[in-house]
């Protein structure tokens, strides 16, 4: 069995770190702070952790060709960019923003924001609500309802699942 040496990096004192993704090429590792409302980026080989405001409640991204990324919040969709480390609100939250957010996401592979919504005031022994939104060039589509706590997108390698 291989070894492995588990260190301490980043004591970053996150209250909801969340939407973990990974940038091959910047060897960066992005996330949100969904309490703190902001957006991070943690370089593993300087051990900084760089950090932008947020300005509503941060669910999930993507990176989006040619640079820059796309954050789903409680307000909607917002388009950031690193060189001019700027938010411009790109649409409108599918839901009531005082009484939903978004949590986790990931892209699939046809490049598309898959968002899952919550309730604020979220019950483990309530009825699954929240649902699964997908962005696409502009627009956000309801896509699979009746979601509990979206976490841990994922999709299969050939797209079906």
């Amino acid at each position: 069995m291989d070894q492995f040496e588990v260190r301490h990096v980043l004591d970053i004192k996150a209250q909801l770190g969340e939407a973990p993704l990974w940038s091959v090429d910047q060897q960066a590792l992005y996330w949100v702070d969904i309490e703190h409302k902001t957006l991070n980026r943690f370089d593993p080989a300087t051990g900084r952790n760089e950090s932008w405001p947020v300005p509503a409640t941060p669910g999930c991204f993507n990176f989006r060709e040619g640079g820059g990324l796309v954050l789903a919040t409680n307000q909607g969709f917002f388009d950031f960019d690193f060189a001019t480390s700027r938010f411009e609100k790109i649409c409108d939250a599918p839901f009531d923003p005082a009484a939903w957010r978004f949590n986790d996401g990931k892209a699939d592979r046809q490049g598309r924001l898959w968002a899952g919504s919550m309730k604020l005031a979220f019950r483990i022994d309530g009825p699954p609500e929240g649902t699964f939104y997908r962005y696409e060039a502009g627009k956000v589509v309801a896509g699979i309802p009746g979601v509990m706590v979206p976490n841990g997108t994922a999709f299969s390698p050939d797209g079906t699942t």
